[in-house]
């Protein structure tokens, strides 16, 4: 599985390791940047009355670097992005905003 960040120019390749239907979706970073190879990326969702509970985590990384503070807001964006997808019928993948930090 491939996926793209930063309008297309960061592409990163994964491999799904984990696919539960209506429980978790796990993956295996393969290509990204270098703290992120082997890590595991998961979605853990399950129902809550009328509500579904995602519970997100980047684990793993192969050093605690500061970069990691910068992925952290990200992942926080686009799960918002992927609320107002499933919600609204769209998200914003590639937002038009302001840089996190030097990273962008």
């Amino acid at each position: 599985m491939e996926t793209r960040f930063k309008n297309d120019t960061l592409t990163m390749k994964f491999r799904i390791e984990e696919l539960t239907s209506n429980a978790l979706v796990k993956w295996r970073v393969l290509e990204g940047p270098p703290e992120w190879i082997g890590s595991t990326i998961q979605f853990a969702h399950s129902a809550n009355g009328e509500e579904t509970v995602v519970l997100f985590s980047h684990l793993g990384w192969n050093e605690i670097v500061e970069y990691m503070h910068h992925c952290s807001t990200k992942w926080g964006y686009y799960m918002f992005s992927l609320k107002n997808l499933l919600e609204c019928g769209r998200g914003t993948p590639h937002p038009d905003e302001q840089p996190a930090s030097r990273w962008g």
